[in-house]
């Protein structure tokens, strides 16, 4: 009988435990979503809808503003009182041991709760962008008016620097009235988002239009000053060394200058189009061509001044070699003479001998 009671209480004292272990679990998970709770209760969103208020309180802003306070308020009053029922009523069935229930009722606290984390999170991104963009929008318009004034000012008194090219440089700063004014009103509306939308294209545009005017007067000066210039420069160093007895024909230097003169006529028309990018690489090929050209010339200047330091030299040398070459085919002759005297003077004596020994012969007979 006494065995029986022990068992009984071990299984007892093993069910309070395992009750106590679960119940110290559960109310670790409700002041895991209780905290949870208050970070949500603790977003700064009241501070950033007061921002919200010193911008002009028109259009988009207002609508914004309306939308978000409304979802702040329904937050606070609404779902978090629910999620304070819920935490309640899972601490009660954690009290009555009634854990399955209190799992379900956790469950649904942490659904709740992160829908609404989403919900403000979603807000503060929303107003971060709202006032980002107007401080961006501020900085950058006041930028952008500044380079918009001091490129009028430079086209205006160095016109004469931008040749066919201040006419359409002068129409694409004239587009830039009506953004600004597009952009002054929708600020005015509170549209701050779309206003946002014209700073950017504007910067793009700007990026663009304020890159030509510092690009083209030093290009153009390229094109109808220095290129042109460096080109009868050369085609004067090339006359003056022909009549110098250069022999400069392998070079085509007339043909290659000439091609460069036609490509400099087509380069002007694409300044004053404000096709500029293939323009600056072109003239920046030619002057590399051009420089190759003087150092062609150069070589040329540096070949013939050996040839004429070493020409009285290798003359002298090449006197002395022919005057040997001439001795030497004297001497040949000469020796080719007396192998000739020699071979002739002992056929003599050879036909000699013969007549004498036939003579002896026949004599003898």
């Amino acid at each position: 009988m006494m065995k029986y009671i022990i068992i009984a209480v071990i299984i007892l004292l093993a069910a309070i435990t395992v009750g106590f272990l679960f119940r110290k679990k559960h109310s670790a998970e409700i002041e895991r979503l209780e905290q949870l709770k208050l970070q949500i209760q603790n977003k700064p969103i009241l501070e950033e809808l007061t921002k919200v208020k010193q911008l002009n309180m028109n259009g988009q802003t207002e609508e914004m503003f309306e939308r978000w306070r409304n979802i702040w308020t329904e937050v606070m009053d609404v779902h978090i009182p629910k999620i304070d029922a819920s935490l309640f009523d899972a601490e009660d069935a954690i009290d009555r041991f009634k854990f399955g229930k209190a799992s379900s009722i956790e469950k649904d606290i942490e659904a709740r709760i992160e829908n609404v984390d989403q919900q403000m999170n979603d807000i503060l991104v929303e107003l971060e962008e709202l006032i980002g963009s107007e401080e961006k929008n501020r900085s950058e318009m006041d930028l952008m008016k500044e380079q918009y004034r001091q490129a009028r000012k430079n086209l205006l008194a160095h016109q004469h620097s931008y040749g066919a090219a201040a006419g359409p440089l002068e129409k694409k700063l004239e587009s830039f009235t009506p953004l600004f004014n597009e952009y002054d009103e929708l600020t005015e509306q509170g549209n701050y988002l779309e206003a946002r939308e014209i700073v950017m294209n504007l910067a793009v545009e700007g990026d663009y239009v304020f890159s030509l005017i510092d690009d083209i007067p030093p290009l153009l000066t390229d094109v109808q000053s220095k290129i042109p210039s460096y080109i009868n420069e050369l085609r004067n160093g090339q006359r003056e060394m022909e009549s110098q007895s250069y022999y400069l024909n392998h070079l085509e230097l007339t043909d290659q200058l000439n091609a460069m003169e036609d490509e400099l006529a087509v380069l002007k028309q694409n300044i004053a189009e404000l096709n500029i990018a293939e323009a600056k690489e072109e003239a920046e090929l030619m002057k590399d061509k051009i420089d190759s050209f003087y150092e062609l010339l150069e070589k040329e200047v540096k070949a013939k001044h050996y040839v004429d330091q070493y020409k009285v030299e290798t003359g002298r040398q090449l006197e002395i070699v022919s005057a040997k070459q001439m001795l030497w085919r004297k001497s040949v002759q000469l020796s080719s003479k007396v192998i000739r005297f020699q071979r002739a003077k002992l056929q003599s004596r050879s036909i000699a001998s013969t007549n004498w020994k036939n003579c002896s012969a026949a004599s003898i007979y």
